[in-house]
């Protein structure tokens, strides 16, 4: 995956999760299915995984609650039967759910 340069972006707002999957230049990276699991660092009873639906140029989308608070995020993106990203970060989601 390093060597093809294929680069993955998240952002959660609300209830909505976006990822963004590119190649340098910002070329769009197409996938047949991406898949994010949430994890929360402690305890599992909070962990879920969300679907992604392609929403044009190499972005990919669900809408989902995620509570405030740390979580491990893995991300995996599969083309033709094989993985083509496959991520894990820790991040931060800070406010006040609505």
């Amino acid at each position: 995956m390093l060597a093809t340069g294929i680069k993955g972006k998240l952002e959660v707002k609300g209830d909505r999760i976006h990822y963004a999957l590119t190649l340098p230049g910002d070329e769009p990276v197409i996938a047949d299915k991406v898949t994010a699991h949430f994890k929360r660092p402690v305890g599992e009873h909070q962990d879920f995984v969300a679907k992604l639906q392609p929403a044009g140029a190499g972005v990919y989308e669900a809408s989902h609650e995620v509570l405030h608070g740390h979580w491990i995020v893995e991300v995996v993106a599969v083309k033709d039967g094989q993985t083509i990203m496959h991520e894990a970060n820790r991040i931060a989601v800070i406010g006040e759910a609505k």
